[in-house]
């Protein structure tokens, strides 16, 4: 009776709590699950987007900075040596 009692109550139990979760998921929450997870995945994609345009902007703008430092250091360069120009 021991070994019946000590292996029957714990499956009779897992068994019934089995069944409680596949019938009290029904469709309507496996769908809103998918919804909810549809709206995620849009969301992320558009941050996504955002910040590689983000990226790119500033990335632009990077490079217009670069450039207009390495233009005033040339001007300062040639100033510094009396007016000779520097080729570089």
């Amino acid at each position: 009776m021991a070994v019946t009692t000590t292996l029957g109550i714990p499956t009779v139990i897992a068994a019934v709590l089995l069944w409680f979760m596949l019938t009290r998921v029904d469709t309507g929450d496996a769908e809103a699950f998918r919804q909810q997870e549809d709206l995620r995945t849009q969301f992320v994609a558009q941050m996504q987007k955002d910040l590689v345009a983000t990226c790119e902007q500033n990335a632009d703008r990077f490079e217009e900075a670069i450039q207009a430092n390495i233009a005033a250091n040339r001007d300062l360069m040639e100033r510094a040596r009396g007016g000779a120009s520097v080729a570089c």
